[in-house]
């Protein structure tokens, strides 16, 4: 069960119920962080831990019962920022973007998230030590492979299945594998590598990719979300609610039923059926206009 602070019950030896307690396991989770990117995860001591975290290593003890145990509890929060963090890549505010743009803004993201030591030292022991990890393997990997390709499905309806499944291994691939280098790199020869990656996942996406360039017009008026929608509408002849949603994770109905309501009301689109069974298709102002 997880509590307030992030933390889930099963991982501490004792779960905090005062802020205090929740904010020394942090300052624990965080000085191991530390501890395991100076001298690695074998070389760590609970001592090396505790002095870092400025508390007796009695007081370690008393939520952790030994090093692998805040290990464990070091992944478990990391896979919590990840999953959040992977949700803010995918928000339609960034995969509606020009392939440029989001490129640049999910490298841009990513080398942000991992400024942080601890996010950079569990990315960097995944790849040098998976052997450590019980929640991040080949399942994991293959989830992201997904989630890409559920991106490319909503920018490209026409790319087939199979090619959409290759195209997003490769790209999560080459860009896990690239940014690995990057941080493993000196800062300057880093930036230059983030760089290149960058370049290189758009020239690899571009001949996949149906979104509109960054010098396209777009329809006046309109959010990137409900760009979205039309273009779906368009390509596929039409759209329903529970389409709109697969393709704005993380959006809830009610601003997605909005948005379908603004463009019914704004001519773009037509509406029939019942609630919650409506089909929305291009009118005929949608094949007029330039998206």
């Amino acid at each position: 069960m997880r509590n307030l602070e992030g933390e889930t019950e099963h991982t501490l030896r004792r779960v905090p119920r005062q802020r205090r307690g929740h904010e020394r396991v942090a300052r624990i989770l965080d000085a191991a962080a530390r501890v395991f990117a100076e001298v690695g995860y074998e070389a760590a001591t609970t001592h090396q831990i505790a002095e870092r975290a400025g508390t007796a290593v009695g007081s370690l003890y008393q939520y952790f019962p030994d090093k692998r145990a805040i290990f464990a509890a070091l992944e478990e929060r990391h896979q919590q920022q990840v999953e959040a963090f992977h949700t803010r890549l995918e928000s339609p505010e960034i995969a509606q973007l020009p392939l440029e743009q989001m490129i640049a803004r999910m490298v841009q993201m990513s080398v942000r998230f991992f400024e942080d030591p601890a996010p950079r030292v569990m990315f960097l022991l995944y790849y040098s030590s998976p052997q450590l990890f019980e929640r991040f393997d080949e399942d994991f990997i293959r989830q992201l492979v997904q989630r890409a390709g559920a991106l490319l499905r909503a920018r490209n309806p026409a790319l087939e299945a199979k090619k959409v499944d290759v195209v997003a291994e490769t790209f999560i691939q080459s860009f896990n594998h690239l940014l690995l280098v990057a941080l493993r790199n000196p800062p300057e020869r880093g930036a230059q590598l983030v760089q290149e990656l960058q370049n290189l996942l758009i020239a690899y996406l571009r001949p996949y990719d149906q979104m509109p360039a960054a010098d396209e017009p777009a329809a006046s008026g309109l959010s990137e979300r409900q760009r979205l929608a039309l273009r779906w509408a368009a390509q596929q002849g039409e759209l329903t609610i529970q389409r709109f949603e697969a393709l704005c994770p993380g959006c809830s109905r009610r601003s997605l039923q909005r948005d379908l309501s603004h463009l019914v009301r704004s001519g773009w689109l037509q509406v029939s059926g019942q609630t919650n069974q409506r089909t929305y298709r291009p009118s005929i102002r949608q094949t007029r206009d330039n998206l």
